[in-house]
């Protein structure tokens, strides 16, 4: 990369060294070092400043960056796949990076040296799943009046989608309960930045009790849906949706 490429990036944005650091989490001489050809940035780091200033990164980077990055994809394809393996078959709750590292045929500082912990392998997969979905959903504009129709129609597809993971994650119990929390988390935010853009917005912001019933009934059954040793269809999942919410919120969603 070209010495000048990071002068003219915060240039353009008026950044100083300092603040153009604190933004990727270095010093202000690594930035300087940077500048006057006496370093480079690390390829995690150019893909950092390459989302930060909007531009692509292949145009920070070298050929030998290009091929770190494809092995370091397929690192983390079969480091990830490795790990569900091990959580599907339920024969190890206490899952080790060791374990993971023998499983995709890696040695275990490699392993480390993506993930420092097998928690951070899980957390990755459940933001993938998740942002994957709410990039769905985000650009779909629904003709359905309520709430509810609109979540059965637009979004349980794209649950249904992700089926096979998030059923491995959510019927295979962790040591800590670290996932059961945050898959919870997520459900939540999803189903309450959906419903922010369906007729009730006011009370989102207000955090009405309505709206918690509301959040919390969709995230049951999410839960239920999830946990089901026997797989729905889409329709089947869509059908038991309706019946279960019909008669327990339509007062609820009128009282809204």
């Amino acid at each position: 990369m070209d010495k000048n490429v990071i002068f003219h990036l915060r240039a353009k944005q008026h950044l100083s060294q300092q603040a153009l650091a604190e933004k990727i989490f270095v010093s202000r001489q690594t930035i300087s070092a940077w500048e006057k050809g006496k370093s480079q940035p690390s390829l995690e780091t150019k893909i950092l400043i390459a989302e930060l200033f909007h531009i692509e990164k292949e145009k920070l980077m070298s050929q030998q960056d290009i091929k770190e990055q494809k092995s370091r994809q397929l690192k983390v394809k079969s480091i990830k796949d490795a790990f569900l393996s091990i959580v599907a078959s339920g024969e190890n709750k206490n899952i080790r990076l060791e374990s993971v590292a023998f499983a995709c045929n890696l040695r275990t500082d490699e392993v480390r040296e993506l993930y420092p912990h097998t928690q951070s392998i899980f957390f990755e997969l459940v933001l993938e799943t998740y942002n994957a979905i709410e990039n769905k959903i985000s650009a779909i504009s629904s003709s359905e009046p309520s709430p509810l129709d609109a979540f059965c129609r637009d979004v349980l597809p794209e649950i249904h989608r992700h089926y096979t993971l998030l059923h491995i994650l959510y019927s295979r119990e962790y040591s800590d309960k670290s996932w059961s929390r945050s898959t919870r988390k997520r459900n939540h935010q999803l189903c309450e930045n959906f419903l922010k853009k369906h007729h009730i917005q006011h009370l989102i912001h207000d955090r009405s009790f309505h709206v918690e019933l509301l959040v919390s009934l969709i995230t049951s059954f999410i839960e239920v849906w999830m946990r089901r040793s026997v797989p729905l269809s889409l329709e089947q999942a869509q059908k038991a949706f309706r019946l279960y919410t019909t008669h327990s919120t339509s007062e609820l969603i009128e009282t809204a």
